[in-house]
């Protein structure tokens, strides 16, 4: 059973009847010019369309998720370890990554409004100090779906300073959502 899955060994060995041939097989692929593909060779295959897009939509999902900006892409660091995990993917450029980032951000406004359609909506505002002591309002819309579900979802975290709170954050947020006929009630913290 062992003797089908014998597997050459690309450095001499101790001569043994078993792995003479296989000696000798080496020499002569060494000596006509043929190697054995090594793992460097293997990590160099082309990157189809569709890996490409796939390692495209991780990025773009690095960025969202971890709230990072796109110049964390750009890092000679970031760009060796994709070097090393995927050698034949190209990084796109900060103009193509923030038009994907626009469009799944379209897409998912798109969705929420559609789904928060017809529905009274529940505004609550968060006033918080970021780390560096920057002034922010989070705008978290709340809801009840057609099978009864609660849903919480942020419609807006902005930089502000106590004068353009409501004015710009609150009120300019509302009808950019549409919400400014259904709006329930709204609670300032």
């Amino acid at each position: 059973m062992r003797n089908h899955l014998k597997m050459k060994h690309p450095l001499p060995t101790a001569s043994t009847s078993s792995n003479a041939s296989s000696t000798s097989e080496q020499r002569t692929a060494v000596s006509t010019g043929q190697r054995q593909t090594s793992i460097i060779d293997f990590f160099k295959r082309p990157v189809t369309d569709k890996r490409r897009q796939q390692i495209t939509d991780l990025l773009i999902n690095f960025v969202i998720k971890d709230v990072r900006p796109l110049s964390a892409l750009s890092g000679e660091g970031f760009r060796d370890i994709m070097k090393f995990f995927e050698p034949g993917y190209k990084i796109p450029s900060h103009a193509t990554l923030w038009s994907n980032i626009m469009l799944q951000y379209n897409t998912v406004k798109a969705r929420i409004a559609n789904e928060m359609k017809d529905k009274s909506v529940s505004l609550t505002t968060d006033l918080w100090t970021s780390c560096t002591m920057d002034p922010y309002i989070t705008i978290t819309a709340h809801y009840i779906t057609d099978t009864w579900e609660i849903k919480s979802r942020v419609l807006r975290s902005s930089r502000r300073t106590a004068n353009n709170v409501l004015r710009n954050a609150l009120l300019r947020n509302g009808f950019t959502w549409h919400l400014s006929l259904r709006v329930f009630c709204c609670t300032f913290w």
